[in-house]
């Protein structure tokens, strides 16, 4: 499991790269709305980027908490702590 720092690393590189703006330019305390200008067909790819590149699905409510830098870093930290719940290949348990 990546550290929180390379987390970090790469939700500033994914956010840098969809938006436009220099990794030098997104700090953890960035609202991505305010602060770094993310519309919502900006989130949208972004969070299809993050999903592929970690290989999970965000459902909407989770994505709708993600207000800034911070939050996305500490999402993926717990969802990657918890490998079941990040893979998108698990389908859910059927009751008999």
């Amino acid at each position: 499991m990546p550290t929180e720092a390379e987390l970090y690393d790469q939700v500033v590189g994914i956010l840098a790269k969809t938006v436009g703006l220099t990794t030098d330019e997104i700090t953890k305390d960035k609202l991505l709305k305010d602060d770094l200008g993310i519309d919502s067909l900006s989130m949208l790819e972004i969070l299809a980027v993050t999903e592929d590149e970690f290989k999970m699905r965000i459902p909407d409510e989770d994505a709708a908490e993600l207000t800034d830098v911070r939050s996305v870093v500490a999402y993926l930290t717990a969802r990657l702590a918890t490998p079941e719940s990040a893979d998108v290949t698990s389908t859910p348990a059927t009751s008999a």
